[in-house]
């Protein structure tokens, strides 16, 4: 049976946060863990007449690099973001970024100095997601790592998690206007 609030929190992502526009070329980043929420997202994407480019890895580690790549790499190649990379980077339209890990820790494995290296590659690209000129939303999906981190069960987290996200935002907005 699926989980209605699914298709609710993707509706949220791609209606409201970055508002998908057709034509658009949709980047969708995170970990096999997070497969239904990235088919309702492409559904979603979809309807709007918008492409969508799923980019999956195992850890949703610093620049979709696989942690694996990393510790093995010559260094010279985690000092120069892929070309493919900065293509995909400086002509997407949108970029959804889906945490789910299956691990909080794997990259701890990875040394500093080598994820430094990524992060500095990746910096000159990733000015469009800094300066607001990429449409642009991160967001958690239920795991059981997440859920540990948390110190809840799994359904503890999801209801948690949806709790706080699948709410009447209009209301909240003006609510919030007593605060601003």
């Amino acid at each position: 049976m699926a989980d209605e609030r699914i298709e609710r929190y993707a509706s949220l992502l791609v209606d409201t946060c970055v508002d998908v526009q057709p034509g658009w070329q949709v980047v969708v980043m995170s970990t096999p863990l997070a497969r239904p929420l990235l088919e309702e997202l492409s559904r979603q994407i979809g309807r709007k007449g918008a492409y969508v480019y799923q980019r999956l890895d195992f850890t949703g580690a610093t620049g979709g690099g696989a942690a694996a790549w990393m510790e093995t790499a010559p260094e010279e190649l985690l000092d120069e973001l892929p070309s493919i990379d900065r293509h995909m980077i400086e002509n997407v339209d949108c970029l959804i970024a889906v945490q789910a890990p299956e691990n909080t820790r794997e990259t701890t494995g990875i040394a500093p100095e080598r994820m430094a290296k990524m992060n500095e590659a990746y910096r000159p690209a990733m000015e469009r997601v800094i300066s607001g000129n990429l449409a642009w939303v991160g967001c958690q999906y239920p795991t059981p790592a997440l859920a540990q981190e948390a110190g809840m069960s799994l359904r503890e987290f999801e209801d948690f998690l949806y709790g706080a996200v699948l709410i009447d935002w209009d209301a909240e907005g003006k609510r919030m206007q007593a605060v601003k």
